[in-house]
């Protein structure tokens, strides 16, 4: 294709953009104050029919791959990401827009 080698970019298609996301704390404690997330943990504990604080504790053991799968799941917080997440290329980092109250 134009003399162009494609095979430079086949190194980042297993590449998780969630994976890149979840490493930053600013994302990781937005999910954490959501009420999804409150809920989450309730419906968590209600499956291992225990309290709210072992199910923060078994989340706090898989917290990577169940993190993902909360973000995935989630509707409402996958449209708030995809409306306020942006790149800061002068950071290299993710960033979250502010609110406007």
């Amino acid at each position: 294709m134009y003399g162009i080698d494609l095979d430079i970019y086949k190194v980042y298609n297993d590449v998780d953009i969630l994976d890149l996301m979840l490493r930053q704390d600013e994302i990781w404690d937005y999910l954490l104050s959501t009420p999804q997330f409150e809920e989450y943990l309730q419906d968590l504990a209600k499956s291992f029919d225990s309290d709210l604080e072992e199910a923060k504790e078994y989340f706090e053991d898989n917290s990577w791959s169940k993190m993902k799968g909360f973000v995935l799941e989630n509707k409402d917080i996958q449209e708030y990401l995809n409306k306020n997440l942006t790149i800061d290329f002068h950071k290299l980092r993710f960033r979250l827009l502010k609110e406007s109250s």
